[in-house]
């Protein structure tokens, strides 16, 4: 919740949470509580306007693209790393303007340690968007060691020509709170821009449940005139590799 979409001088940038208590046995039973209001680090929907579907720039051509400004991502990841780490996780994410109207990822992961009568609370947030091009329609996904992983759609002029792609980032559980510390990877580079505003709905990123550690995603991206959707895998590094090399030297 943008506490700017209010006229209330006591509103704050926020996350809400439900609980909902499913009783399938006597569904009359079920109850829905909340919203719990979690107060988080100052952010800015606000992208060309409340209400503009264009905004985000494309190289050669005036046209911009929709920002997606009102909703969380898909998806919003859950993982219960009780038994390993001591936490339930929730990860989430949406668009933010960083400055100027230029889009950037804003993430969050969310912690729950005792069970469901605790409360959750956010225990990490940052904003990814490491140039002035524009980072929208993002994906975000947890996997079994903790590890987050991001994916996200990328557009515009620095660095040359950036056409609509898709690219990712991540971090390790252990790494320095509220950072993307791995270095951002083209998973494909666009070769033209969209002919309309009108481009995709939602990403998406999940974790192969067949090694519980790397991360299938789908996303949209423009090969030609109009966009397409190109689905990708990726994996992070193992930790602390070390690397011993041998060099012989021979002659003079």
């Amino acid at each position: 919740a943008d506490d700017a979409w209010t006229t209330s001088t006591t509103d704050v940038d926020r996350l809400e949470l439900w609980n909902i208590n499913y009783n399938a046995g006597t569904p009359a039973s079920s109850t829905i509580s909340g919203p719990t209001a979690l107060n988080t680090e100052a952010f800015d929907t606000g992208l060309c306007g409340y209400t503009s579907f264009a905004c985000m720039n494309q190289p050669g051509t005036t046209t911009t693209l929709d920002p997606l400004r009102e909703v969380l991502m898909n998806r919003i990841s859950y993982r219960n790393l009780t038994a390993t780490q001591g936490y339930e996780a929730i990860a989430c994410s949406h668009v933010t303007d960083v400055t100027g109207d230029r889009g950037g990822v804003r993430w969050y992961e969310l912690h729950r340690t005792g069970g469901s009568g605790n409360p959750w609370s956010i225990y990490q947030q940052g904003t990814y968007s490491p140039d002035a091009n524009d980072r929208w329609m993002s994906g975000i996904a947890i996997n079994q060691n903790g590890d987050i992983g991001l994916s996200y759609n990328i557009s515009g002029t620095t660095g040359g020509n950036v056409y609509p792609g898709i690219r990712y980032t991540g971090r390790f559980r252990t790494d320095p709170l509220g950072q993307m510390t791995f270095a951002e990877t083209t998973i494909v580079a666009g070769a033209a821009s969209n002919s309309s505003n009108r481009y995709g709905d939602y990403a998406s990123l999940d974790v192969d449940p067949a090694d519980g550690t790397s991360f299938y995603g789908t996303a949209q991206y423009n090969p030609a005139a109009a966009w397409s959707t190109r689905m990708f895998k990726f994996s992070f590094p193992a930790a602390n590799t070390v690397v011993a090399a041998k060099v012989f030297l021979e002659g003079p």
